[in-house]
């Protein structure tokens, strides 16, 4: 994987508002959780009957799974995961998480942190993009497949 690591003054500052867009919008307020998130999940967990348990992480539990627990879809993993989420929020800034998550994420195609994207993809430094190429990239993690900007989709 290609990967450079950048700290958190060096993000750019349209990345980290596109991150709590797109991932998070409670991020700073947050307390690692979304406790109406999670209520969401499990009630529809409960009406489904178990067939749909997804959503709902925030940016730190997306960094806690990544980082310490496996992609396996369990309650018994969410709870890990809530638990170590509520933990890292109360040992960390939300600036060192965001900076941990960023580094941290897949842009797919091996592309492994903001830094290794933004060289990958488009020949530039992070803080050399544009909005748009911002954008896009942190699109990415979010839908990997359907972001890849490697795979041709055809229009219909």
């Amino acid at each position: 994987m290609d990967s450079a690591y950048l700290e958190y003054d060096e993000i750019p500052q349209y990345a980290i508002d596109a991150f709590i867009a797109i991932e998070d919008r409670s991020f700073w307020e947050n307390p690692g959780i979304d406790m109406k998130g999670i209520l969401r999940v499990g009630i529809n967990f409960l009406r489904t009957e178990g067939e749909e348990m997804h959503g709902a992480s925030t940016i730190t539990q997306q960094l806690v799974r990544n980082q310490f627990l496996t992609r396996e879809v369990s309650i018994i993993r969410k709870i890990k995961e809530i638990m170590i989420s509520l933990e890292l929020t109360k040992k960390y800034t939300k600036e060192q998480i965001m900076e941990f998550y960023v580094n941290d994420i897949s842009f797919a195609n091996t592309y492994c942190g903001l830094e290794a994207a933004a060289r990958g993809y488009f020949n530039k430094s992070a803080d050399e993009l544009s909005l748009s190429q911002i954008a896009y990239i942190c699109a990415i993690p979010n839908r990997p497949t359907y972001y890849n900007p490697y795979k041709i989709r055809t229009m219909r």
